[in-house]
């Protein structure tokens, strides 16, 4: 494996994601990487990186949907579907689709990705940690963490603390409560939802079990930052141009433009620091 960049900071010494989960005396979700890939392998046969979330759902099968959604615990009664009716959802189906797109995404190794000089340090000692082949596909590495955090996967209308928040996150719980802010100003999943959007918004929040939470903003306090690549919002972006740089050339106009609006006004909103001008995903380009 290449060497690191050294950011110089010392090596944060902790569990294994496996040795975590039993010291902590909690059980991840029921289903994994290989369950979802075994039972969705038509899903993933058929998937195409420049699908909308609104074409992309309709092909979910209610079995496929079952396993994806226990990946992250998903809490089907507060989203108020089921995997037979994921169109009596639109926030939950957002989240189905995310996953799948996810699951799908095995053009890189999990080597590829411990090598990405752009991957944030702190994710990368997570990451190297977990128990997956260099050879395995970046899915089952990013299940690996995905997992560990989410544990109870629900839905709210809006978050109590934070009223602009798609999705936020309880660390004591391992829970992630997403919301229709999912979907922006839409109510529905429409031709503009894409896919990786969603994707970026549950590794967000799968990453605030590595950093915690956010802190205000120095231009507008009433928002969220944080204050370099090293945060939930930093492993967002780096998903985020990641799916640009490795399907950008498949996505329609309107998918790309989407995707590089999410990343775009996260680098220039919500990375406090000079991150937003110098590192690598913030500066990526649709095709």
């Amino acid at each position: 494996m290449a060497p690191r960049r050294a950011l110089g900071r010392l090596p944060m010494q902790r569990l294994t994601i496996a040795g975590a989960l039993v010291v902590a005396g909690c059980q991840p979700p029921v289903s994994d990487y290989a369950n979802a890939r075994a039972v969705c392998w038509v899903e993933v046969e058929r998937w195409h990186p420049g699908r909308n979330a609104d074409e992309a759902a309709p092909m979910i099968s209610a079995e496929c949907a079952e396993a994806l959604g226990a990946t992250i615990g998903l809490d089907w009664v507060s989203f108020g579907f089921t995997p037979e009716r994921l169109q009596d959802s639109a926030t939950g189906s957002f989240v189905l689709v995310g996953l799948l797109d996810l699951l799908a995404d095995e053009q890189d190794s999990a080597q590829d990705v411990w090598n990405d000089p752009d991957l944030p340090q702190f994710v990368y000692e997570e990451l190297i940690r977990a128990q997956v082949a260099p050879d395995a596909p970046r899915a089952e590495l990013m299940f690996a963490m995905i997992r560990a955090s989410l544990f109870v996967s629900e839905f709210a209308d809006a978050s109590p603390d934070h009223p602009n928040a798609a999705a936020y996150y309880d660390a004591q719980d391992h829970r992630g409560t997403f919301t229709p802010l999912m979907l922006s100003w839409r109510p529905d999943l429409s031709h503009f939802d894409a896919p990786a959007v969603a994707a970026g918004i549950i590794v967000h929040e799968a990453a605030h079990r590595i950093y915690g939470g956010h802190v205000p903003c120095s231009q507008d306090p009433e928002m969220d930052c944080d204050l370099s690549r090293e945060g939930a919002y930093g492993v967002q972006l780096w998903t985020l141009a990641g799916w640009i740089t490795r399907y950008g050339g498949d996505y329609t106009v309107s998918t790309c433009a989407t995707v590089s609006e999410a990343l775009y006004s996260r680098c220039s909103e919500q990375i406090d620091g000079e991150d937003k001008l110098e590192w690598a995903p913030c500066l990526v380009e649709c095709p």
